[in-house]
């Protein structure tokens, strides 16, 4: 309304928009309370996915890190070992399970030496 008592072109034009701005926006709201539980609803459904997106990034990025011998840690996961290989976590619990790798356990978490790790595969490229 103080555009109106300005009384020039730039405050009318002004005002013109931010009256057209309004209703743009009123227009776009949602009308009913179905439709904006329905936006509500993908927008949490977006962010869940964002956060889904996130994590696996960030574990990708962490198994990325360890590519090289000389960056490995001397006690190896599973995850570890198969992520420097290029095989299943699941398989590197069966080598272990049946002997070809050699393991050991602390409380419930399989560990491997990297030593023999190493060892293993020199055995294989020597098959």
């Amino acid at each position: 309304m103080q555009a109106k008592s300005l009384n020039t072109d730039v405050a009318w034009s002004a005002y013109e928009m931010l009256v057209d701005d309004y209703y743009n926006i009123k227009q776009s709201a949602p009308s009913t309370t179905m439709e904006f539980i329905a936006l509500a609803n993908r927008a949490v459904e977006l962010e869940c996915r964002q956060a889904e997106q996130d994590k696996e990034l960030e574990l990708n990025m962490t198994r990325v890190k360890i590519l090289t011998e000389d960056k490995l840690p001397d006690i190896l996961t599973p995850q570890q070992v198969a992520d420097y290989t290029g095989i299943s976590r699941q398989r590197v619990y069966d080598l272990c399970q049946y002997g070809e790798l050699k393991s050991f356990t602390i409380g419930a978490s399989r560990k491997i030496k990297k030593s023999e790790m190493m060892e293993w595969l020199d055995r294989l490229s020597g098959e």
